[in-house]
């Protein structure tokens, strides 16, 4: 037993601040024994609400759910008498099976199936656009640049050299681009070498512009795709163009039309990796096929 344990025990018997329902870190107590009484349930219910005041919900509970276990296997003073069971059912700490509150080890087991199921519904959620953990990625990935610049010759702007980087109307040998890799701008247009540079903000709102473009022409070409299968496949074609991830790879195109499911469908991998970039590649997979971000 923990030496702060014990001593919370030892002010209970002595009616302290450990048997004060008001103190976050009280140890109620088990029995009638010595100055203080057993808490009444409003007294427990005081608990509760100080310890979510101070800890939050999650551990509000699950400490309550402990000490209430411990009681209710002591001496049984509490016992059920003056216990409300819908108050339990509001806070979900009942359990309905055994008609009594959850033990704090059942809790923790339906809070870990609480958080399986969400994480199911997530990825199996029909997507309307793209999730703003790409978006996070993806300003990871794609370098901003506050100006116009040449995508061939990109090794003075990831140094930041923005006077060797930025076109000022020069002709570009590879594409115009700018912010965040973007090369039309929300009305359609192309960038071109003599056009302004922009914030970072503008740049942000740029590519959520066009990776929602992409993502709502994914999913009129594979409607069965789920959230972090079109968040793998945009951010590729954000790289590599429409036609280059979809008409020009139709190997990888069919796979993903016969079935999107990599887990089921083994020709989605070798074809996706097929790619130039390898290391980006493997990353904007792992979405896809194992919902990583990271």
């Amino acid at each position: 037993m923990k030496i702060l344990e014990i001593l919370q025990r030892l002010l209970n018997e002595d009616g302290g601040e450990g048997s004060n329902p008001r103190n976050p870190d009280a140890y109620p107590d088990q029995d009638d024994w010595g100055f203080d009484d057993a808490w009444t349930w409003d007294e427990w219910k005081i608990y509760y609400d100080t310890l979510n005041n101070k800890y939050g919900e999650t551990f509000a509970k699950k400490r309550f759910l402990k000490y209430w276990e411990v009681v209710q296997a002591g001496t049984g003073v509490i016992g059920d008498d003056g216990m409300d069971p819908n108050w339990f059912k509001k806070k979900e700490m009942w359990n309905g099976k055994q008609d009594r509150p959850y033990t704090r080890l059942e809790y923790e087991s339906v809070l870990k199936y609480w958080e399986f199921s969400r994480k199911q519904d997530e990825q199996f959620k029909k997507p309307t656009g793209v999730s703003d953990k790409l978006i996070q990625f993806l300003k990871k990935e794609e370098l901003f640049v506050p100006c116009v610049y040449d995508d061939a010759k990109g090794t003075p702007c990831i140094r930041k050299d923005y006077t060797a980087c930025c076109l000022k109307g020069k002709t570009p040998k590879g594409i115009a681009t700018i912010g965040y890799g973007t090369v039309y701008y929300p009305d359609g247009s192309k960038v071109k070498p003599t056009d302004k540079g922009i914030s970072q903000d503008v740049a942000l709102k740029y590519l959520k512009n066009s990776l929602n473009g992409i993502a709502k022409k994914l999913l009129e070409k594979y409607p069965k795709l789920n959230q972090n299968q079109l968040d793998g496949l945009a951010s590729l074609c954000y790289n590599v163009g429409m036609a280059g991830c979809t008409t020009k790879a139709p190997n990888l195109s069919a796979a993903i039309k016969k079935d999107p499911n990599p887990k089921t469908n083994s020709k989605i991998k070798p074809n996706w990796l097929d790619f130039a970039n390898a290391k980006r590649r493997q990353k904007e997979y792992e979405i896809y096929s194992n919902a990583n971000y990271a």
